[in-house]
């Protein structure tokens, strides 16, 4: 479950995060119902290439 309450997600929801030193960084990506089947395998590999 993705907490975000001042932010708008869809039902898909996809996270990630790193850190370095003090700082961490969270990547999220989020899809409705009806983007989810034609978005999925490309918010996959742009949380893929998410880095620091």
């Amino acid at each position: 479950m993705l907490e975000t309450p001042f932010a708008l997600t869809g039902t898909h929801n996809l996270a990630k995060a790193t850190a370095k030193g003090s700082t961490v960084v969270l990547f999220v990506a989020s899809a409705n119902d009806k983007q989810w089947q034609a978005s999925e395998k490309t918010l996959k590999a742009i949380l893929d290439s998410f880095q620091i």
